[in-house]
């Protein structure tokens, strides 16, 4: 059954609309396309209750159920003009007719809001009228009375007398003891001093106060493109205007500017609406007679302006009107528009093409050009630039544009260095970036900032010129150790989320990776949140200044995309040991001490004496060498060197440098801490200069962490996370695995948690045999480098049981007790428990598997000593475990159809 739920809001509400406007019966299948025939069907068999409910909910009235138009009866026809319920009608279903039209432009994605209106047909937005008579407004003297006009008479003195009179279809008005007053076509000025003369000479001693009463009616038709024709019953007072409001106005193809009143077939005023709404001039505004028609003729000429002017739209011209006409209905030009060429397109008779005419808004002989109908004229904005701007950017207190002067200096914007500078603004750097010939190409200039601020007017002190931009940097420093906290915060979320995750986890439980996953999707789901809070923190601070790096990247793009040929790219590369090594641009004093302060300057580590510079030359023949060679760094020696295009240049690093290069040593030794190491220092060194360990020290237990370990680890786990993918991605194509066909995302879920466990595995831990290295072993030390960590815990005299037993734990170490002894510490295996693979994890992190297919039952008290304090026995869960009832499952299932595939045989 077709549903009303099954349909769009608005593909109902159009419905309804539809329905609305043919409650007569008549066919509206084919009328909409887009709306379903059964949605029309349905819509008719409801009850008119029902109708008007749904109708409601859409804020819509169905003529005849209860809407505005309550009395009208469904099956009525329209009538003839001047009923005045069949005006109403009309005018409800052109309303509807315009609702639908409009909804349907919404539903196709028409932006009907950005479209030009056409000028003073909004003059008539409002509600039509309820075509009452006004009757209520003061009459001017200049009022003709004529017959159905009331007259109101106090009479006061000997006599006292309230009256009031109605002029007859004679046109005669009856007063009582003074006789008959023949007042039709007379002004009410001269009725009241009729009246007043008559009550003075006839009535002595008795004055009178003459005002108008309730005025007439009088029936009025409306005519042409209006937007309901008809006859309307009007005040005696009304005007052209008000006879065009009670009628809703003026049609879309209606003229505004030629509305006619017509008298016994000869017109006998004309009314331009724009004098009007252009000048607010009323004087065309006539008052009609009873009898007269209004009407509104075709419009005959139609422009569009639009663009830089005040007061876009559509416009109805005469054959007078001129272009600076036009422009003057539109409220002129903005401050904006360009004024010296202005686009007409123009549709003429003789031509099947749409031609553009270029006109000059300041020339007086265009202003004087005449419109045709179908005009459209558009008049462009200025370009949006300043000619005369220079542009300060960076770590300045006030950056922006500000406006350029002859002889403008770069101390004229940046005066004084606590004024209009940061406290994290680089005094050793800047660039002027400055427009060089036609176009966008630049050229690049150093600037040497702290100097052009404290010497004002030297060669420091750069002339700017327009267009210019002053790049002003923060220190390097900051940059970097934004960067740096970028890193450290992503590296400790990780981590923490790791933790978080592997304490949170649940092993050995029923259901259990499912449930692992479960807790794994809440912590993400937790980390995102959080990032997203951050996020908008974020974007609500506004950046204090725009970054260094941002504002070179700029630089070198522009750059690089001016470049015509490799040999005109104006871009330099500088690696090593400075502190923002990258890309930059070639300055044009081309020096490299420049380039050096650009980068921020150099590292503690860099080495001083020469940098080496990597330079292409280009052969006539169009091929390419790249030479190498050095060239000193002390400022006598750079004098005489340039840099040239996409040379790179490296700054070395002092020979064996290690300051700052440092390891942890904590635990059990006499004097923990950090130690800084020089290149290829060895464990046993660091070891002694700790103090060596503490009699309380296990030195079996001792965990050295190696950064370079731990990297290896990370690219280990990163290639077997991808190799678990792998596999996953086949067994899915092959349909290897049942659980993989039917269901991707555990794919997705088993591969983030175990690239979370392994995560954390990735520790870095470095098996090391410390009691051989404190013995004087050579081969048992190791070299450390920076960054590595040494712990020495205290003695540990406990043996841990974990994995597949019924009750993890610590158990006391002794020397007498097997492996099979320990199990049963921890109330044995559990039935998922892997027996032939238990393994033992010695305290210094090295593993041993035990030994035999059922080790449980091998183990004598000769493997005893096996064991040592600290150690870890893992019971492994197995991979192939399955529910008993399962297997008798399966092995019924195979025995039956071993047997039934016998049968046959056992026929024969």
């Amino acid at each position: 059954m077709f549903c009303l739920n099954s349909i769009s809001g608005r593909t109902l509400r159009i419905g309804l609309l539809l329905f609305a406007l043919f409650a007569n019966g008549a066919t509206v299948t084919a009328a909409i396309p887009n709306i379903p025939p059964q949605l029309l069907a349905q819509l008719k068999n409801l009850s008119p209750s029902q109708q008007a409910a749904i109708a409601r909910q859409y804020g819509i009235e169905i003529p005849g159920l209860g809407g505005a138009l309550g009395g009208l009866d469904q099956n009525s026809t329209l009538g003839e003009p001047g009923d005045e319920i069949d005006v109403a009608e009309r005018v409800q279903r052109m309303q509807l007719e315009q609702e639908i039209r409009a909804a349907l432009a919404e539903e196709e994605g028409k932006e009907l809001e950005e479209e030009l209106e056409r000028f003073g047909l909004g003059l008539f937005d409002r509600d039509v009228s309820t075509f009452a008579p006004v009757d209520d407004m003061p009459a001017p003297d200049s009022y003709r009375v004529g017959p159905g006009d009331s007259i109101n008479l106090y009479m006061f003195g000997n006599e006292e007398t309230d009256l009031t009179l109605t002029v007859s279809r004679e046109g005669q008005l009856l007063l009582p003891r003074l006789g008959p007053l023949s007042v039709a076509g007379l002004t009410f000025a001269e009725v009241k001093k009729l009246i007043e003369n008559r009550v003075a000479s006839q009535l002595v001693g008795t004055d009178v106060v003459v005002s108008m009463g309730k005025l007439r009616a009088m029936d009025v038709f409306l005519a042409g493109d209006v937007f309901a024709p008809g006859s309307y019953s009007v005040s005696g007072l009304a005007t052209v205007l008000q006879a065009l409001y009670a009628g809703g106005g003026i049609s879309e193809i209606g003229s505004l500017r030629d509305i006619q009143v017509k008298r016994r077939g000869e017109v006998v005023g004309r009314l331009d609406a724009y004098d009007i709404l252009l000048r607010g001039d009323t004087s065309g505004d006539m008052r009609l007679a009873s009898g007269d028609t209004v009407f509104v003729p075709t419009v005959s000429r139609l422009v569009t302006i639009d663009g830089e002017v005040k007061r876009p739209g559509i416009y109805e011209v005469l054959g007078s009107d001129t272009l600076g006409d036009a422009l003057k209905m539109a409220g002129g030009l903005t401050a904006s528009s360009y004024k010296q060429s202005a686009s007409i397109e123009r549709r003429l008779a003789e031509q099947s093409q749409v031609v553009r005419v270029q006109v000059n808004l300041t020339n007086p002989d265009d202003l004087q050009g005449s419109l045709y109908d179908g005009d459209s004229l558009f008049v462009a904005p200025i370009k949006n630039e300043i000619a005369n701007e220079i542009l300060l950017r960076g770590a300045v207190a006030r950056p922006g544009g500000y406006a350029w002067e002859p002889n403008l200096r770069v101390s004229d914007l940046l005066g004084s260095i606590d004024d209009d500078l940061l406290a994290e603004t680089d005094l050793s750097t800047g660039l002027v970036v400055r427009r060089t010939g036609q176009g966008l190409a630049i050229e690049v200039l150093g600037l040497n900032l702290g100097e052009a601020v404290a010497s004002p007017g030297s060669d420091y002190d750069l002339a700017l010129q327009p267009w210019d931009e002053v790049l002003v940097f923060a220190l390097p420093y900051l940059n970097q150790s934004y960067q740096d906290l970028l890193a450290a915060k992503e590296d400790l979320d990780d981590e923490q989320t790791t933790m978080r995750s592997l304490e949170a986890l649940e092993f050995g439980s029923e259901n259990g990776l499912e449930k692992q996953f479960a807790q794994f999707d809440a912590l993400k789901q937790e980390r995102r949140e959080a990032e997203e809070r951050e996020k908008e923190e974020g974007d609500n601070e506004e950046d204090r200044f725009e970054d260094r790096s941002d504002l070179i990247e700029e630089v070198v793009f522009r750059l690089q995309a001016q470049a015509k040929q490799p040999s005109t790219t104006n871009i330099v590369e500088i690696s090593g040991d400075v502190r923002l090594p990258g890309q930059y641009p070639l300055l044009a004093d081309r020096r490299l001490d420049t380039l050096i302060a650009l980068a921020g300057g150099f590292e503690r580590s860099a080495y001083l004496e020469s940098a080496e510079v990597s330079r292409l030359s280009f052969t006539p023949e169009g091929g390419v060498r790249i030479g190498t060679f050095k060239t000193p760094l002390n400022d006598r020696a750079e004098a005489g060197f340039e840099l040239k295009p996409l040379d790179q240049v490296r700054i070395s690093q002092i020979p064996n440098w290690s300051y700052g290069n440092a390891v942890d040593v904590t635990g059990a030794v006499a004097f923990p801490g950090t130690f800084p190491i020089e290149p290829g220092e060895m464990l046993s060194s660091v070891l002694a200069r700790a103090g060596g360990v503490l009699p309380k020290g296990f030195p079996q237990g001792a965990v050295l962490i190696k950064v370079e370990a731990k990297k290896r680890e990370k690219e280990q786990i990163e290639r077997l996370i991808a190799s678990i993918q792998r596999n996953a991605v086949a067994q899915s194509q092959t349909r290897e695995n049942d659980d993989v066909v039917s269901g991707g995302t555990n794919i997705e879920k088993e591969t983030e948690f175990l690239q979370t466990v392994l995560d954390s595995e990735a520790s870095g831990r470095v098996v090391i045999d410390l009691e051989a290295i404190l013995a004087g072993d050579s081969t048992a030390d190791i070299q450390l480098e920076a960054g590595d960590s040494l712990h020495v815990p205290e003695f540990n005299n406990t043996i841990s049981v974990i994995g597949e037993v019924r009750q993890p734990g610590a158990f006391k170490y002794q020397e007498e007790l097997k492996i099979t002894d320990y199990v049963d510490f921890a109330a044995g295996t559990s039935v998922r428990a892997d027996n032939d693979e238990i393994y033992v994890v010695r305290a210094n992190g090295s593993v041993e598997r035990v030994q035999g297919r059922t080790p449980l039952l091998s183990f004598s008290r000769s493997n005893a000593s096996e064991l040592r304090p600290g150690d870890t026995i893992i019971v492994p869960v197995n991979e192939e475990y399955q529910p008993v009832l399962a297997r008798y499952k399966e092995i019924s299932t195979v025995v039956f159809q071993s047997i039934a595939s016998l049968y046959p045989l056992f026929r024969l």
